[in-house]
């Protein structure tokens, strides 16, 4: 079991969405434009119920910056997916990244903390563990079960009609990266409308898919 770190009342939502929720970037603003791929890559980047990209994607590139993180946006050779557990009235996050390079994956699996400057207005700096597992199963067992609940292709949840869009709570994210494609999308809540909509439903089986195969708990349940 991996120790989760303790509660010290911020929001995630606060921390990762309302710092940057007036800024103007467009929604390529994790992509550096020096990077001559960049433009090669299809993207597909979610908008929210205001037609713009969600807040927490536009602070994404400095929550990346902060952690080391290479950015997704210009595309991954061979194949990565990242899954970033956000909890509302939470400084702590944890993040899961599966990565499969010619061939052979690998699973790191993050509980990170955010520390805000004195202002409590902007990220100062992340603390992180990290461990690195495999499946119990076996990673080709562990993939096709992956896959087969449509991780890859799954909407975003803003596109599924009489989905609940609150103002806050917790939510995950999900970014897949190939050679040539980049996607990201989100899921506020998926427990409470896994009965109401297959795609929440698919989300939680995720979640305990990875909880089961890697013993990596979230630090509360969605």
């Amino acid at each position: 079991m991996f120790k989760s770190m303790s509660v010290f009342g911020f929001l995630f939502i606060v921390i990762w969405g309302s710092l940057l929720a007036c800024n103007n970037q467009n929604r390529d603003s994790g992509v550096k434009k020096d990077n001559p791929t960049a433009d090669t890559v299809v993207k597909d980047i979610p908008l929210d119920e205001k037609g713009l990209s969600p807040s927490w994607y536009r602070n994404k590139p400095d929550v990346e910056k902060k952690m080391g993180l290479a950015t997704l946006e210009n595309g991954f050779d061979s194949l990565q997916i990242r899954l970033w557990y956000g909890y509302a009235f939470h400084d702590t996050s944890q993040l899961v990244i599966l990565t499969n390079t010619k061939g052979i994956w690998q699973g790191d699996f993050y509980n990170f903390q955010y520390h805000l400057n004195k202002k409590g207005d902007s990220i100062e700096s992340i603390s992180k563990q990290v461990v690195t597992a495999a499946p119990r199963s076996g990673w080709p067992a562990f993939i096709n079960k992956l896959f087969a609940l449509h991780i890859q292709t799954l909407p975003d949840y803003h596109k599924i009609p009489e989905y609940y869009q609150g103002m806050d709570g917790d939510i995950l994210i999900v970014e897949i990266a190939s050679k040539k494609q980049y996607r990201t999308y989100s899921y506020q809540a998926p427990s409470v409308h896994k009965d109401q909509f297959k795609e929440a439903r698919n989300i939680e089986d995720i979640l305990d898919l990875v909880e089961n195969e890697f013993g990596f708990y979230q630090v509360r349940k969605f």
